[in-house]
């Protein structure tokens, strides 16, 4: 049944009879081709939908359509009837996009929106997509993806917005850029010709002078124009008959009353007003809201009537009322018959429900103020909604439930906290929780069952095990993680949404990682409590996690032989069972070790491979995840046009959004910015991600920025704050015993721990605690894995902070170090070089700001230690 009602949703609305041409609205839509949107918008009534479809119809082109309503706020659900519509146009192009719809919700706009723009750049011919009643689209983050992908979508394709309102997206951007067209009220009012024209479908002749007074009075309002029609037929009196009618919006309700309602006969009211609470009509859901047979019947005459219904399928299974009719029809059953309402609603709550339409029924329950209903539909169907990850929709109806009522149920309120930890709003996690445990406390006095009283008890623990994951409390996970399966026996409601690995190229900043407190995971590996993690995991999460995260923590402890051990067991377990969460973190691993061994070129094939290990699972969202690794790998290369191509296809830019999932292909970006010296855009790009790690307390995020934030400071000179940042990053390496995050980025930053080793000795402070030993460690690292690619430890590379330091510097400023490092006194340079003397004193200061230093000693040590001398 699902599939019927979906179909609805995707058709070309069916127009009724006497529909007219109108060219110059079909020119208007043509002309927008040229453009990547065209809205058309403006209040109801004025043909919006008539217009556009009849359009489509003439243009015979690939063209998929969706009717919006409410209920597509949910980002899974807005998507999934989007990539249907695109599927019922091209067949194939939803294959790589289907697996990804659950998670459409979950991650940053442009991880889904890239894909699907990667396949309709591969098109062969143009689309058309047509989304209609865009109004009642409220949700940003649809909102939010619709821009991306209006913005970067191939020129071949074009949307059609239809909306009574101008929706907030980047209008003006795309307005001055020429990238959109608009029709307003203005442009679809009928005009004189058009207004014959259409009265002449209708077997109706008017003078001249009638149809000047009949588009006066509905100033060419569609709606105005077809309900003058109920009243100019069979109406003697023509003229009078005009006189006498508005079309205007006010007057139309007491025109539809006087005009179409009260000519109907008793039993066709009852129908219309009964079915009224109905979005879609349908033969069989009639008969149950109505009570009565013979719906599917009368709802074809309709049709062929033109009795402001709508057929929404070519097989007429499926109708709607005229929007207008059905605001009207809706506000005379609350006027007459208020009474009825609930009972109506209940019927055809009952009616969804038994079809298999959750929502829906939900939906009606809501409208029909049934909240007791509706709680127990929600507390039935919690789990499934939340694995489909409709999960701003569940919030949704949580939200608009009372209170009391959610707080009165256990699973209510554990359904509401998984919305937040879904989501990512610790604070309703928290409220949810809070309530929870306070209907825990109250019913455990009842006489329960005790499986239940265990089952609620595991499940508590398991959202509490989520918020210590927030705070890094590692021990209160493993309690709270060794609680929970002794309760649930492993069988949770809930955790089977949990996500192991949100589209990240690392374990290492997960549960299975420790988040990065390599301390803290040594520990756990010595009183086995990881394995308590991973038993209690097993249930729900996928084969390879576990090994690849130890792949991870001996890959950073630099023992490679053993990361690669467990590389070989935890990817072979994640291809088993097809996890791309496990084994995409593994082919980077691998691709890394390669790469530190001095085989570049073999760690860029493990990563091709890898893209074609993953293809087979269905799963396009990993393959950008894959293609950043490998655009770093490019860099190392030295090959920075192909890591630029990379970031073009990747179309990311220093003002997106914060996320998580984001996180590692910004930091490529900022790896970009920094190979072609944009060093203020790099500093903002870094900044930004900084904040963020230390908000989601991201331990290895924040000793990877740190690191790249040093080397940014010092190639702007700013030595000082260079050092500080460096410091910082030290200091949490050394505690949790970081190597490899240092020692992977090779000469530039080996240049700046030599340096941290001399500002150090010539201070003598022990900087914050950081010891030599930890420092020396590290460089003689750096000289061994240079070694192995027959590089020497610093010096000249192009990827080298020297070299970027060296290139600030002009010949001449040069040459004036060099003189100034043979102890010359200005005058003697001035002499030497043929300068003025305020030239030669111009030239030392340019050397000190760009060096980072106050006076010539400090110049002349800077310079030997960054080989510039």
């Amino acid at each position: 049944m699902n599939e019927i009602l979906i179909k609805t949703k995707l058709n070309v609305p069916v127009s009724g009879p006497g529909i007219i041409s109108r060219q110059r609205l079909d020119h208007a839509l043509d002309d927008g081709l040229g453009r990547r949107l065209t809205l058309v918008a403006a209040p109801a009534g004025f043909g919006k939908t008539t217009a556009v479809a009849e359009w489509l119809r003439q243009k015979g082109c690939s063209a998929g359509w969706v009717s919006l309503d409410s209920s597509d706020n949910d980002p899974v659900r807005f998507y999934s009837y989007f990539t249907a519509a695109l599927e019922a146009a091209l067949p194939g192009i939803s294959h790589r996009l289907t697996p990804f719809l659950p998670y459409a919700g979950s991650f940053p706009p442009e991880t889904f929106i890239s894909i699907l723009i990667d396949d309709l750049t591969s098109l062969p011919r143009d689309l058309i997509l047509v989304l209609d009643d865009y109004q009642l689209i409220q949700e940003a983050l649809v909102h939010e993806s619709l821009s991306f992908l209006i913005e970067y979508m191939p020129e071949h394709t074009h949307i059609v917005l239809i909306s009574r309102v101008e929706p907030p997206l980047s209008l003006p951007r795309l307005r001055v850029r020429g990238h959109l067209k608009v029709l307003d009220a203005a442009d679809l009012r009928f005009n004189p010709d058009e207004v014959a024209l259409f009265y002449r479908k209708k077997d109706i002749h008017l003078t001249g002078d009638q149809l000047r007074k009949l588009e006066a009075c509905t100033e060419g309002w569609a709606a105005g124009l077809q309900s003058a029609v109920w009243s100019i037929l069979g109406n003697v009196d023509i003229t009078g008959a005009i006189e006498g009618f508005s079309g205007k919006n006010r007057y139309i309700a007491a025109y539809l009353t006087d005009e179409v309602f009260d000519k109907w006969t008793q039993a066709h009211k009852e129908f219309f007003l009964e079915t009224s609470i109905l979005e879609r009509l349908t033969g069989p859901l009639c008969d149950a809201v109505t009570g009565r047979s013979g719906s599917a019947e009368l709802l074809e005459m309709l049709v062929r009537t033109n009795s402001f219904v709508f057929s929404l399928d070519e097989d007429g299974c499926w109708y709607r009322y005229h929007h207008l009719f059905a605001e009207y029809l809706y506000g005379l059953l609350q006027e007459r018959r208020p009474s009825r309402l609930a009972g109506l609603h209940q019927k055809a709550t009952e009616w969804y429900e038994n079809n298999g339409f959750i929502p829906e029924a939900v939906n009606h329950c809501m409208r029909g103020k049934d909240f007791s209903r509706a709680a127990l539909l929600i507390e039935r169907h919690a789990s499934e909604i939340l694995t489909g990850r409709a999960t701003i929709t569940l919030q949704e109806w949580l939200r608009a439930l009372p209170e009391a009522l959610v707080s009165g149920s256990i699973i209510l309120c554990l359904a509401y906290a998984w919305t937040g930890i879904l989501t990512e709003q610790p604070e309703v996690v928290e409220r949810w929780l809070r309530r929870a445990e306070e209907g825990f406390r109250k019913e455990s006095g009842k006489q329960r069952d005790r499986n239940w009283r265990n089952q609620m008890t595991g499940e508590i623990a398991i959202v509490k095990a989520y918020l210590a994951t927030r705070r890094r409390e590692l021990e209160e996970i493993m309690r709270l993680v060794m609680d929970a399966h002794r309760y649930t026996g492993g069988t949770s409601y809930f955790l089977k949404n949990v996500v192991f690995n949100n589209l990240e190229p690392s374990l290492l900043g997960g549960l299975f990682g420790c988040y990065g407190y390599l301390k803290l995971r040594a520990e756990a590996v010595k009183n086995k409590l990881d394995q308590k993690i991973r038993q209690f995991a097993a249930p729900y999460a996928y084969n390879g996690y576990y090994p690849v995260a130890e792949a991870e923590f001996h890959y950073e402890r630099n023992d490679l032989d053993r990361a690669l051990k467990c590389l070989i067991i935890g990817m072979s377990e994640a291809e088993r069972s097809k996890n791309p969460g496990a084994l995409v973190p593994g082919i980077c691993i691998m691709a890394r070790i390669h790469s530190v061994r001095g085989r570049l070129e073999e760690a860029i094939q493990v990563i091709a491979d890898g893209e074609d290990n993953i293809r087979p699972f269905n799963q396009p969202q990993w393959l950008p995840v894959l293609a950043a690794v490998k655009a770093r790998l490019q860099l190392e290369q030295g090959d920075i046009e192909a890591a630029e191509q990379w970031l073009r296809n990747s179309r990311l830019s220093i003002y997106d959004r914060l996320s998580v999932v984001g996180e590692y292909g910004h930091i490529t970006l900022a790896r970009i910015l920094i190979a072609r010296q944009k060093w203020d855009d790099a500093l903002l790009l870094l900044t930004a991600w900084m904040a963020f790690a230390e908000s989601e307390n991201r331990l290895p995020s924040k000793i990877e920025l740190l690191n790249l934030l040093a080397m940014v400071r010092q190639a702007r000179g700013e030595t000082g704050k260079a050092m500080e940042a460096l410091q910082k990053s030290l200091a949490l390496g050394e505690e949790n015993g970081y190597l490899r995050r240092f020692v992977d980025e090779g000469r530039p930053l080996a240049a700046l721990l030599r340096q941290f080793t001399l500002r150090r000795r010539k201070n003598s402070d022990g900087k914050g605690g950081v010891s030599s030993r930890y420092v020396s460690t590290l460089l003689n690292l750096v000289k061994k894995d240079a070694a192995s690619r027959g590089q020497p430890a610093w010096g000249a590379s192009p990827s080298d902070i020297t070299v970027v330091l060296r290139e600030q510097l002009t010949r001449r400023e040069i040459q004036v170090l060099g003189l100034i490092a043979m102890e010359l006194s200005n005058a003697e340079i001035a002499g030497e070089l043929s300068l003025g003397l305020s030239t030669v004193k111009n030239h030392t200061s340019n050397i000190y700001a760009k060096l980072g230093v106050r006076n010539r000693i400090q110049a002349v040590e800077r310079g030997r230690e960054l080989g510039i001398l």
